[in-house]
C-alpha cells in the first residue's frame, strides 16, 4: 500500500495494488471518495478528494476504513460509471470521468497507471473538462517549478 496527498489539490490516493486501470466505481454516497477498479473488479486504489471526503466516507462506514478487495463484476451497475480516454500517447493519457449524476473531473495517468496529477474541481459539462485539459497542456511546457530550498 502506497498513500499520495497533492498538497495543492488536497486529494489523497491510496494505492492497495498494482494492475491495470479499467474504470472507477464510487466509494460514498456524500463524498468525493471513489475506488480504482481493473476488469476482473478488483480495486487497484481509493481517491478522496479532500481529507474531509475521506473522514465523510468513514463516518459513513461507522468510523472504519474498509476497502473492499474486489467489486463483484457480476453486478448490474459493474463499470457503469462514465468515463471516456479523450487522448492517449502510449499509455499514459488524460481521462474524463463523472461519477452518477455529479460534475466532470480529468486526471492524467502515467503510463504505468499511477494517477500524477488531477483537475481537483468539478465541471459542468465534459466540454468544460476538454477545455481545462487543453489549457493544462498549453499552459504546461512553460510552467516554472517552484519548490523550497533542500536543507
Amino acid at each position: 500500500m502506497r498513500i499520495d496527498h497533492d498538497k495543492v489539490s488536497g486529494a489523497l490516493y491510496i494505492k492497495l495494488r498494482e494492475g491495470e486501470y479499467d474504470h472507477t466505481e464510487d466509494f460514498s454516497e456524500r463524498a468525493d471518495v471513489y475506488l480504482d477498479v481493473d476488469a476482473e473488479g478488483n480495486v487497484l486504489g481509493l481517491e478522496a478528494l479532500s481529507f474531509e471526503d475521506l473522514a465523510q466516507a468513514i463516518e459513513e462506514r461507522g468510523g472504519k476504513l474498509d476497502v473492499p478487495d474486489r467489486i463483484d463484476p457480476e453486478r448490474p451497475d459493474f463499470g457503469s460509471k462514465e468515463r471516456w480516454s479523450p487522448e492517449t500517447s502510449g499509455s499514459a493519457r488524460f481521462e474524463v470521468y463523472r461519477y452518477t449524476n455529479g460534475p466532470y473531473h480529468w486526471r492524467f495517468r502515467a503510463a504505468n497507471g499511477e494517477i500524477i496529477v488531477h483537475s481537483g474541481e468539478g465541471y459542468r459539462s465534459r466540454d468544460e473538462a476538454m477545455r481545462a485539459i487543453a489549457l493544462f497542456k498549453a499552459q504546461s511546457p512553460g510552467a516554472a517549478v517552484e519548490a523550497p530550498a533542500s536543507r
